[in-house]
């Protein structure tokens, strides 16, 4: 098949599980079954999907996390933070699970879809499917880099390894913070000269062509 009606697929079936409103087992059901259907036709390794759709979805709790305490509804459980008393309702924790359960399935859909078509073949099947030009320069980019920010992140992971003596739990988390910190600053830096030294040479994101 190529790659640009898999492309089309993939964001047929992403789509397709966004707007199927809320969680209803049998529709679900379906999305789970396409999926497995797929990995079997295409004789991918299902752990590798798993691998991949894991190391994801921590990002999406992040964002998610806090759906249960802002949604009205009635309260299911309640604490105490100093002044503060966050309740949990019943209604956020639905959009919780609907929103975990969608974001799985997307990300399934994306690691199947890297799983069975090269990055290269995937932007050149964006770009037959008429994508917005930046949108498939900030890809490439992302993944130009994201190789150079994790050796990044393994030197400096090593060298808080040699240095760290042990601790509590409050200072590793301190340590990791400071890690991530640091990483978001460099990454940053980084892009100003790599952008500094496209400007130098005539490019600009919005022409067709370099000058």
């Amino acid at each position: 098949m190529k790659p640009h009606i898999k492309a089309l697929l993939a964001l047929i079936f992403i789509l397709s599980v966004v707007l199927a409103g809320d969680f209803n087992p049998v529709i679900f059901g379906v999305f789970v079954l396409i999926l497995a259907a797929v990995v079997v036709l295409c004789r991918i390794n299902i752990f590798t999907v798993l691998k991949r759709t894991l190391a994801v979805i921590p990002f999406t709790l992040l964002i998610a996390v806090f759906i249960p305490f802002l949604k009205e509804g009635n309260v299911v459980a309640e604490f105490r933070v100093g002044p503060f008393r966050p309740a949990i309702t019943d209604a956020g924790l639905a959009l919780f699970k609907n929103i975990l359960i969608k974001s799985f399935l997307s990300i399934s859909a994306m690691s199947v879809l890297s799983a069975t078509t090269g990055f290269s073949e995937l932007i050149e099947a964006l770009e037959k499917l008429k994508f917005p030009r930046i949108i498939i320069m900030l890809l490439s980019f992302m993944y130009r880099y994201l190789f150079v920010l994790a050796e990044e992140a393994a030197r400096m992971s090593r060298a808080r390894n040699m240095r760290y003596f042990g601790g509590g739990l409050f200072r590793q988390l301190r340590t990791t913070g400071n890690i991530i910190a640091t990483l978001l600053l460099r990454a940053l830096e980084r892009s100003e000269r790599v952008y500094s030294a496209l400007c130098m040479r005539g490019f600009c994101p919005y022409r067709e062509k370099p000058i």
